[in-house]
């Protein structure tokens, strides 16, 4: 189980690290992500600052605690801890702004982030239950170096992924996008299979007038041209 432990507490300590850095590179970063944690309405507006401060200080704290666990178990525990009660915090935030209806930008990893959707819930939560895993996998068992070499590998793969999910959910929609303009009258569903998309309440009757007008125009029914009669 330390194993895993490892994997998690590396997952974590990208996600963190990145999302600290990204607040606090510039001051546009930081003035961002204080405008939005006033627009969620998670604090008072006038303790939006203090409490921007706290949350920076907390996630700069992880990554080192998480690091800690390779020299004592119980600084990884509180790491995972404290990463699982922001997680939780920003889950939850992000739940109640998509029930609201509100449009604000995710700040997390600083500017440029997109409206709070469903996916940063999803996100969120998963990095919760990694943050949960993590604490109870820690024991402070001995971990070979070529496991740690693996797992910190893994988690770093998986901590990238947590960081460009929006463009990669982005991504995604832009190409199936792409592929439903490209099939006519229809769709591509699941699995890549083409959904034909329904026909309006008329169109059975506007194709059978269709066919009747071009067979008459076959036979010569319509556009004949009109006789005229001779002196």
């Amino acid at each position: 189980m330390e194993i895993l432990a490892v994997a998690c507490g590396s997952a974590l300590a990208v996600v963190f690290a990145a999302a600290a850095v990204g607040k606090l590179r510039n001051r546009a970063s930081y003035a961002a992500f204080v405008r939005a944690l006033a627009a969620v309405e998670a604090v008072p507006r006038r303790w939006a600052r203090a409490c921007a401060a706290a949350v920076v200080a907390a996630e700069a704290a992880v990554p080192p605690l998480l690091a800690g666990q390779y020299a004592t178990w119980h600084a990884g525990v509180a790491g995972f801890a404290l990463a699982a009660g922001l997680l939780f915090a920003f889950t939850t935030v992000a739940a109640a702004t998509v029930i609201r209806g509100a449009h604000v930008e995710c700040r997390c990893f600083g500017a440029g982030g997109k409206p709070m959707g469903r996916l940063h819930v999803v996100r969120n939560g998963t990095l919760t239950l990694i943050a949960v895993l993590g604490a109870f996998a820690t024991s402070g068992g001995r971990v070979e170096p070529a496991q740690v070499a693996v797992a910190s590998a893994a988690g770093v793969v998986v901590g990238m992924t947590v960081i460009r999910i929006e463009d990669i959910e982005a991504l995604f929609r832009s190409s199936t996008k792409e592929r439903d303009d490209a099939v006519p009258g229809g769709r591509v569903g699941a699995r890549g299979r083409v959904v034909r998309t329904r026909p309006g309440p008329h169109a059975g009757r506007d194709q059978a007038t269709a066919g009747a007008r071009r067979t008459a125009v076959e036979r010569g029914w319509l556009g004949r041209p009109a006789r005229h009669g001779g002196g």
